[in-house]
Order: C-alpha cells, then structure tokens, then sequence
C-alpha cells in the first residue's frame, strides 16, 4: 500500500529501525538546483515591511490617498506568487518509509516501486513461487539538504532485502565449467572438500606425485530458499558421483618403475646359394628386460599420457639370427607353389655342396657300389667340431651355459649398440668383458643336421653302417635319411618341422670322413634325392 503524506520538516533516517524525526529542514549544499537562500527570504521580508510603512507615510498625501489602495494590492500579489515560485524551484525528496520506518530518500516515488518490483521478482525465482512485498510503504516530502543521502534504484534495493530475509537464506553457490552444483552457507566448506577428495585419491593412488583438478570453479555469493540449502555430506556426495560420473575432473600424476620387455632384433645374414623365401632360422632369439622409469598422466583414471624418465637393461636381449636366401626361384618351382607347403625338401645342412651322388661310384681297390643317397661335406674334425670366429668388433656381453641348454651361448654387442647372438657352441674360448674383432675365436661349434620337411620321427639310434642314423617320416609313403650323425638331438615319435635342427654332423658308423649321408625313401624304395631337393634346380 502507497500513500504520498507532506510535511517540511523531517530528519534523515538511514536505516529500517530509526523513528521519524521532525525539525526545520533549508535547502542548502551541492545538490540544490537553483534554489534560494534563507537570507534572501529574510531580505524580501524586510523589503515588504519597509514597503507598508513607506506606503503609510505617503497615505497622508494627496496622490498616494489615491493610487496607493489600487498598487499595494497589486505588489502584494507579485509578492505571493515569489514566495509560490520560491516553493516549486525548491529541490525536493521523498523520505521513504517501510512500515513507518524512513529507509532513505528517493527523488521519485517509482524508485522505490521498480526496487519493491526487481524484489519480488527475484524472490520468486528464489522460492519458485509468487513473492509479494506485504510491507506498508508510505512516502513524506521533504526539502534537499547536503546532509541528505539519495539512494538510487539499486541502493533501495539492498534496503529491501532484509525485509524479505525471514524467507530465504544467505549462502554461496558452487559452479563446476559453468554447470550448478550445490548451495551451502559456507564457502570454505567447499574448498575442505576438495582438498579432501583430492588428498584421498593421492593417498589411495601408488606413487603418485600430483592430483589436481582441470575445471573452472567458481563460487559465488547469493540467496535462496532455506530448503535448497545442502549438507556438507550432501555436497561431498555430488562433487565424488557415482558409477565414474564426477562433476570434477581429476589429473593424476605418478611416477612409477615397472619392467618391460626388451624386444629382440633379428639379424639376417644373405646366402646366395638359398632361394628367395627359404629363410633359415639359425637361432631363435630371446627377448630381454629392462627397468623403466616413466611419468604416467591419468585423467579420471584413464592414462592419457606416458613419458620414460629413465630405463636400465637389466637382461640383455639376443639378436635373432636368420640366413635369408637371395636366389631366384625358378619358374618350374615358381608355378609348383612348393615354397607355401613342405611338398619339397631343404637341405639338411647349411653346406650345398653334394661330394658323392646318388647311383654307382667308384670306391677303394677300383670297387664300386651302388650308393643309395647323397653325401654332403662338412666343416670340421672326425666329431664335426668347426671353428667359430666373431663377425663384428665388440665386447662380449654373455659367455655361458644357459638355463636348459646343452650347448654355450655368446653375446657380442657392437659399437652401434646391436647385440650379436652365436649359440649352440660346443666349446668357449672367450669370457664376458672380454674385446673382439672379426678374427677373435670364439670357440667351436658343430655343423647341425636339420630336417629337410616336418614330419615324424621314426627312428633315432645306431644302425650299423649308417652310425648314428634318423629317419622322419612326411607322409604320402615319404622318408628321410640322415646317416653318421655324431649327436642325435631328436627322439622316436617326435614331430618336427622343416629346418628344425635333429642331430649334429658326425663321422660314425663306415665313413671316411665328416659327412652326413642323406636319403629319400618312396614307400621304402631309395630314389635320387636330387629331384627333391629344390637347392639343386
């Protein structure tokens, strides 16, 4: 309810408690506009007092008996409508009052109608229902004075709210990149629980260096209905989520040593004499082992980021060997696709030099005999021991018997940081430490037998005049031979696969020197091997 009351004299009253005091109020100070001063009032009084009397003294005269009743009338009125006009050019305020209680001075009634407006509009956003200002405003007029503070739309404002406080609550709002969480009355309770979650994930999480978090936050000051406030549990519920769905987005830090696995590189030595495509693998390799130390960034648990800090070998990788053929495959192998199956036969050994064919051959006191097979030469003493010398200039890294191996196994690393593998060494003639070149004797190393095609082994024994023999069999009424073995690396009823190694090379059983004999049986009948091997196209 509005009501507009005049009085002249009132005091000013700067807050919503304070009584309404009247008392003579001047218009003086900066915020008058034009308006006269006291002492210019007294002076018009003086001059309409001093005007009467003079307008007496005349009276006794003749013509002022006659002119003086029609001007002083006139004058009169001039004076009035001064004194009318000093009243309106006068500056004047409003002191308006809440219940009776003057809470500041308006220049205007409406000032304070859009503050009571803007209130209960934002009041009904705040309690999601209608607010309506019930309070009694009442406005007195009153004269500008420089001790007269005039309160804007926004200043009246801020008068208002605290008689709309018994409905809503002070509090402070948090915002994560923007998006509204929750309200609660204090701001540091906020930041606690932060700095709790935060701590929590850093003691939880192994060897981590850092957790902070990546969103904008904010927090602001604001109002709202007493039941939009939320606990401190309440709130710590929201900013943890559930099921991975955390308003925060934390970024984890740690610093973690963990082992890896040092892969091995495959060292390929060419060899003319073997087709393209009939690769050899001479020794398998084995990967090594090295301690990392790495940065790990996470975010919400999920790595986006790994940086090696350090790295120290802690098992030496060895290189992988193989010989890679470099012939070209003829086109009558070409056209048979005998490369994708084992419908050919390899070598069985890496020597392609065949000393005695098959057929009939001449042999000691002009006897000759019908020789079953073909001999291939080998490198080496009466056991089929060769000497092995290094390849590459370096330091030997490994000189030793490995765990399950029967034979020693060397590691020379290079200046260029490539380890080179020479395994299956009978016998050692260098230590770890020790420095290499191209000439160093490594050791010995015999001349292993492989089979020519995957297969079954038959029989793995001594057999007379072929020594040490084994026979596999392929299949389709298919068999082996391998005769004069000094070692036999392979048992009855084993399954091995083309140019897995069987035996060593050997002078046992009737030879005159180191040599295998190598057969191929076609349901028990020995043919020509030749036609089969395909080395020899």
């Amino acid at each position: 309810m509005h009501k507009t009351e005049e009085c002249e004299a009132v005091s000013p009253i700067k807050t919503p408690n304070e009584t309404v005091n009247y008392s003579t109020v001047e218009a003086t100070g900066n915020q008058l506009k034009n308006a006269p001063s006291a002492d210019n009032h007294r002076s018009f009084m003086n001059f309409s007092s001093a005007l009467k009397k003079t307008s007496q003294k005349y009276m006794n005269k003749g013509f002022f008996k006659v002119t003086v009743p029609y001007v002083l009338p006139v004058l009169t009125a001039v004076a009035v409508i001064w004194i009318l006009l000093f009243s309106i050019t006068s500056d004047r305020l409003y002191a308006a009052s809440i219940n009776g209680q003057i809470v500041g001075y308006v220049e205007e009634e409406s000032v304070m109608d859009r503050a009571i407006s803007q209130l209960e509009t934002t009041m009904s956003e705040i309690l999601h229902e209608t607010y309506t200002f019930e309070y009694q405003v009442s406005y007195i007029s009153a004269r500008a004075t420089g001790d007269k503070l005039i309160l804007t739309e926004d200043t009246v404002y801020q008068a208002l709210v605290p008689y709309a406080a018994d409905q809503v609550a002070a509090c402070y709002s948090l915002y994560v990149n923007g998006n509204y969480i929750a309200s609660h009355s204090s701001k540091d309770v906020f930041f606690e629980i932060i700095q709790k979650i935060t701590s929590g994930i850093k003691a939880n999480t192994k060897y981590c260096s850092a957790v902070t978090i990546k969103d904008e936050i904010k927090i602001a000051a604001g109002l709202i209905a007493p039941s939009g406030l939320s606990s401190a549990e309440q709130v710590e519920t929201m900013l943890r989520g559930s099921n991975g769905n955390s308003p925060l987005t934390y970024r984890v830090e740690q610093t973690i040593t963990h082992s890896q696995v040092l892969t091995c590189n495959t060292k390929y030595t060419e060899d003319p004499r073997r087709y393209i495509g009939d690769d050899v693998v001479v020794y398998e390799g084995k990967d090594g082992e090295q301690m990392v130390t790495a940065k790990v960034v996470s975010v919400n648990g999920v790595e986006i980021e790994r940086v090696i800090l350090d790295s120290v070998v802690t098992v030496p990788a060895v290189n992988k060997e193989v010989i890679q053929g470099t012939k070209v495959l003829p086109e009558m192998l070409k056209a048979s696709g005998k490369l994708d199956s084992d419908a050919y036969f390899i070598f069985p050994t890496y020597h392609y030099f065949i000393s005695s064919g098959y057929g009939y051959r001449y042999l000691a006191a002009s006897k000759s005999a019908f020789h079953r097979g073909v001999d291939i030469p080998g490198d080496g003493n009466y056991c089929g021991e060769y000497t092995v010398k290094s390849s590459v200039v370096g330091t030997v890294m490994e000189a030793q018997l490995r765990e399950g191996d029967k034979e020693h196994t060397i590691v020379i690393e290079g200046a260029d940081g490539i380890k080179t593998c020479y395994d299956k060494m009978k016998t050692i003639q260098v230590k770890v430490g020790d420095k290499v070149t191209e000439k160093t004797v490594l050791g010995k190393r015999q001349t292993p037998i492989i089979a020519a095609a995957s297969g079954t082994v038959i029989f793995a024994e001594y057999n007379a005049d072929y020594g040490k023999e084994v026979l596999i069999d392929h299949g389709n009424g298919l068999v082996t031979c391998y005769a004069h073995l000094s070692v036999i690396s392979v048992e009855v009823g084993q399954t091995v696969t083309q140019g897995e190694e069987i035996g060593k090379m050997g002078c046992t059983g009737v030879v005159t020197g180191l040599h295998v004999h190598f057969e191929v049986r076609v349901n028990d009948v020995q043919v020509n091997p030749v036609p089969y091997l395909y080395d020899c196209h």
